[in-house]
């Protein structure tokens, strides 16, 4: 049975804060979704009006399907000390788990720590309520390393995506304050 453990967040990280999603974010998510999605749409070879048409229409399917399909959403922006917009995360929270529904860091701030900082509190959460992160990842997504890093382990899969998961282990949750907690999903 693999034991993983909960990381701190780098010294060096950006430091960051969640917010709700205010009616003035509209045009950076739809931004960020375009910069995320770009180059997998461009492989089409389509010309960029018609790029630009099918990136709306799938931002529209994205916000709607989500809104359907989690009824209670917690939409966020991430942003810097100083307020600048860098990301969003979707989560779905239930008495039995926490669903990581998306999670976007802008180019610009990836690999500086803000992701791990962000999944790392998200699991001292969950250790405190004894209950499980979930999310779903694209086979060939770079962000799986991280999730693997921090302890996710994948629960099931299709075509396009894996399941992953994560649960703290039988431990007592006040050394999630510590610098070492162990997780398993499988406990």
């Amino acid at each position: 049975m693999p034991m993983f453990a909960i990381h701190r967040a780098e010294a060096d990280s950006v430091k960051h804060s969640l917010r709700p999603v205010l009616v003035d974010d509209a045009e950076f998510l739809f931004q960020l979704f375009v910069e995320r999605n770009t180059e997998r749409f461009s492989q089409l070879g389509w010309t960029d009006m018609q790029l630009a048409s099918m990136l709306q229409m799938q931002y529209r399917a994205r916000v709607a399907g989500y809104a359907q399909r989690f009824v209670d959403l917690e939409k966020f922006v991430i942003c810097t000390a100083d307020q600048q917009r860098i990301g969003e995360v979707l989560m779905h929270r239930t008495a039995q788990e926490i669903r990581i529904v998306d999670i976007c860091i802008s180019n610009a701030y990836r690999k500086q720590g803000i992701a791990t900082q962000l999944l790392s509190d998200l699991q001292r959460e969950a250790a405190a309520k004894e209950i499980t992160i979930t999310l779903s990842v694209d086979h060939g997504n770079p962000a799986r390393r991280l999730y693997e890093r921090l302890g996710f382990q994948e629960t099931g899969k299709d075509p396009l995506q894996a399941e992953m998961g994560w649960r703290i282990a039988e431990v007592d949750t006040s050394q999630i304050d510590g610098a070492e907690t162990q997780g398993n999903l499988n406990a």
